[in-house]
Order: C-alpha cells, then structure tokens, then sequence
C-alpha cells in the first residue's frame, strides 16, 4: 500500500514547489503501479531530500525499496518513518514485513537500563510525550493548590500523592527516553553479506560476519569507517558506504 502526500501549509505560500512535489509524488506512484520500482524509488529520494522527516515520503521509499529488493534500504527508511509516526499501522506493517526477511538478527535483547526504562514511550511523538508531561504537571499543581486552599482534604491528598508518583514516574520514562534517543545512533546494513573487521583497515582480520538488513549501534566514525556495536556486546568496523544511519 502507497500513500499519497499532502501538505496543505504549503498551499497558502509556496504553490508552484507544492505543485511540483505533487507531480513528482503522482509519476512516482505511477512508476510503482507499473513495477518500475528503480524509477519509482529515484522519485521518492529527491522528495526526501526536500522533505527528510516527512513519514509518508520515507515509508513510500522504504516500500518500493523492498519490493525492489534492497532490504537494507527498506528497512532503513522504514525505521526513519517509524521515528516520525511511531503509531501508524502501515509502517509497522511493512517493516515487520521487511524484518521477516533479515536472515539474522543481532539486537536480541536490550541490557541497556536507560532504554528499558524509555520503552512504555517508544509509541509516541515528542510532542506527544511532552504534551503529556506538561499535561500531568499542570494537573498536579492544580490538584496541590486545591488540596492547600480547601484545608488540605484528605482525600484531596489521596489524588495529589497518586499524581505525584505518576508524574514522577513518567518523568524518569521521558527522560530515559530522551537520553536514550540523544545518545544513541542506529544503523542498518545495507550489502547482501559482509565482514565486519578488527579495525577502519581492509586488511585487519574480519571479526565476524552481518547481512543486509540488520541493525547496528554506531558507535563513532573515523574518516571512512564506523565503529559498530550489536545488543550481544560484539563490536567492529565498516566502511560507512555499507551502512545506513537512521537517526
């Protein structure tokens, strides 16, 4: 399934780019009904440099890239997409659908604390999860200002210490998954199979092997290689070509 882009905003100030994407959008879904999935795909990368976090654009990318078969790239784009629409059925759909076909999988299970805690938050937007923050303060100090000026109700008291403790707790998922986004970097491997090496030198030893697809710590870059960790404490090189950065 494609999805077709709108932007009403830019309607009212930028007609003719708007006219332009739109016509860009329609030959590139025009290309993916006829199975021309390269020709289609070369459109919805130039829309995507114009519009880098626009979710529709980048799972319209990530689906032509599967069907094209370039698994790495789909599943790249696809995770990009995610990040801007955490809850939409279709992304989820279709990269659950891509990750099928990985043939190996290195995250495992997350030991990291910090992205435990941020879990319970990975379905919302950024401002969705500040809106609720702001939304549970505000209600809190609602609460503390009548349980203060009513003579201090007990079961006004009750109320304010569960919104203390839910507050609290939400506090620290925001702010671990704040921590957790900032800090760190995913990757996806984007050749069929390839060996990740001792160092940033071809000629170091290969220290194990990733395939198309599979989703990689970055850990720093060094000219044109990365330093790449997995969730099972493996860690090597690859040259940047071969990798994707999806935050």
């Amino acid at each position: 399934m494609m999805k077709r882009l709108f932007c009403m905003a830019i309607i009212l100030c930028m007609p003719a780019l708007l006219f332009a994407t739109m016509d860009n959008a329609r030959m590139a879904e025009r290309h993916y009904q006829a199975q021309e999935y390269k020709s289609a795909a070369r459109l919805y990368e130039n829309l995507n440099k114009q519009y880098p976090k626009n979710s529709d654009i980048l799972y319209n990318l990530g689906t032509t890239l599967l069907q094209d078969g370039q698994l790495g790239a789909a599943v790249c784009n696809l995770k990009k997409a995610r990040l801007y629409a955490p809850r939409d059925k279709n992304i989820r759909h279709n990269l659950e659908l891509a990750e099928s076909k990985i043939i190996d999988n290195p995250e495992g299970m997350t030991k990291n604390p910090v992205r435990i805690i941020g879990m319970p938050l990975k379905f919302l937007e950024l401002n969705e999860q500040i809106g609720m923050l702001l939304f549970l303060a505000t209600l809190l100090n609602v609460m503390w200002m009548m349980w203060t000026f009513t003579g201090k109700d007990e079961k006004l008291k009750a109320i304010v210490v569960l919104l203390l403790v839910v507050t609290g707790l939400y506090s620290a998922m925001f702010i671990a998954n704040r921590v957790d986004a900032l800090n760190s970097k995913e990757g996806v491997i984007l050749p069929k199979k390839i060996g990740i090496k001792q160092g940033p030198l071809q000629s170091l030893p290969t220290v194990f092997y990733l395939h198309e697809g599979a989703s990689v710590r970055i850990l720093k870059h060094a000219s044109l290689w990365t330093n790449i960790a997995l969730e099972n404490g493996f860690e090597g090189w690859i040259e940047r070509k071969d990798l994707c950065g999806v935050n």
